[in-house]
């Protein structure tokens, strides 16, 4: 499923954004 798989990219690069500016 195309939608799925951009929710998921998009919640991987929130995450890692977050990840970067708590470290």
């Amino acid at each position: 499923n195309m939608h799925t798989c951009k929710g998921i990219a998009i919640s991987a690069e929130m995450i890692k954004e977050v990840a970067q500016r708590r470290s």
